[in-house]
């Protein structure tokens, strides 16, 4: 089963790729003059919203389900801040288990070259199990992504970042590794 989903992200990505935009990189799109008389627009177009599933997985003892909304605005050309909520569902048949995640993050994001970017992402998480345990942790993650247009108001980012909070002596640390990757989708209004 991660075979496959593993194969049917590649071809997710790869069709993402053919969508290529006239104006670049970004949501708004690199160099893209706003307007020909160079004259500010309005506030809100500065405005994005995006989010996407951050893990599907079910067989016939587990269910896997996660999904992510964020938001922001476009400070430049090339930074941009925003705020995401996500959900994290993890259930077990046998035992009968599960636990949800609820997790507030605030990113920013720094267009280095092109479709480099480094990225920065805080996120603390709310576990609470459907044996009654509940705690909280954080992360701080640090690291890279590359941005591929989708159309002219839309762009998918895939990243890899770092978690420099990580510490694998920490018993109600919900991470399992420093390492975090994945992908996100964002449209511009």
């Amino acid at each position: 089963m991660k075979k496959l989903s593993l194969c049917l992200s590649f071809v997710l990505v790869s069709l993402l790729s053919f969508a290529q935009s006239e104006h670049g990189y970004t949501i708004e799109g690199e160099g893209k003059k706003r307007n020909s008389k160079n004259v500010d627009t309005d506030w809100t177009e500065n405005f994005f919203l995006g989010g996407g599933i951050s893990g599907l997985y079910f067989n016939q003892n587990e269910t896997v389900f996660g999904f992510a909304v964020n938001g922001g605005y476009r400070w430049s050309e090339r930074f941009i801040t925003g705020v995401s909520m996500g959900y994290y569902y993890h259930g077990f048949k046998n035992p009968d288990f599960h636990y949800n995640i609820y997790s507030p993050q605030l990113f920013a994001q720094y267009r280095i070259y092109g479709p480099i970017n480094a990225m920065a992402l805080y996120e603390y998480n709310f576990l609470k199990s459907s044996i009654g345990d509940k705690f909280s942790y954080d992360g701080l993650f640090l690291g890279g992504s590359y941005n591929q247009s989708i159309g002219s108001n839309g762009v998918v980012s895939i990243f890899v970042l770092y978690n420099v909070l990580y510490d694998e002596f920490d018993q109600e640390s919900g991470y399992s590794s420093p390492l975090y990757y994945g992908m996100n989708f964002m449209f511009g209004f």
